[in-house]
């Protein structure tokens, strides 16, 4: 059953104790495979570790992806009614 991204399956079709396993062998995989230096592991249950997360930060390039253009598009509509 472990599939980094299933075709046409889901969450539903297997097990809790499956679901979380498969969670397991995945964050196992990001951990091995990025460099420690690009990778920051927060616990999004807990409070934000604000100096953490910006000394991270301090140097880096950051790049936000808007995966859906539509809502790059209405975001940068509402700013310019907003500057009215």
């Amino acid at each position: 059953m472990p599939m980094e991204s299933p075709c046409g399956a889901s969450v539903t079709h297997f097990q809790t104790k499956e679901v979380a396993k498969v969670m397991e062998f995945h964050q196992d995989l990001v951990r091995c495979m990025v460099p420690p230096e690009n990778f920051l592991e927060i616990n999004i249950f807990d409070q934000p570790d604000t100096e953490k997360i910006t000394k991270f930060l301090v140097g880096k390039k950051v790049r936000i992806q808007m995966p859906y253009a539509h809502l790059k598009d209405l975001m940068a509509k509402m700013i310019a009614e907003d500057d009215e």
